[in-house]
């Protein structure tokens, strides 16, 4: 049992992935593990998507603190999901905790730098 099963079965999905990501890169011939991993990747999302969903929908009714707690909910269990850290970025700008909206966005960038919308909202806010 590897570290990615450990933190699996602790359901700390978010370790999980990145561990078998690792394991993937240095062994990336092991076609059990990278259909292990696109299979636990897909179920990932469809589990997170509802409280994703339901927060988009509090955030439009400008109810950001509840928000919040949904996309928290996602990220016990996926740590390494850009858009909630945006998300979490947006609800924490929306409220005027600044400082804190500019650590959810830092973080969505530091998991996706492709983010360019992002990256220019991030520099507008900067100022």
């Amino acid at each position: 049992m590897g570290l990615g099963d450990c933190y699996y079965n602790l359901r700390m999905t978010g370790n999980a992935v990145k561990n078998y990501t690792k394991s993937l890169e240095l062994n990336p011939d092991n076609k059990k593990l990278k259909k292990w991993l696109e299979q636990l990747l897909q179920s990932e999302k469809e589990e997170s998507q509802p409280n994703i969903d339901t927060a988009i929908q509090l955030m439009n009714l400008k109810k950001y603190d509840e928000a919040i707690l949904e996309l928290k909910k996602v990220l016990k269990n996926n740590s390494n999901n850009a858009r909630v850290y945006e998300e979490l970025g947006n609800c924490y700008y929306n409220l005027d905790k600044n400082k804190e909206a500019l650590g959810y966005y830092k973080k969505s960038l530091e998991i996706d730098g492709n983010n360019n919308r992002l990256k220019t909202w991030l520099e507008k806010i900067e100022k």
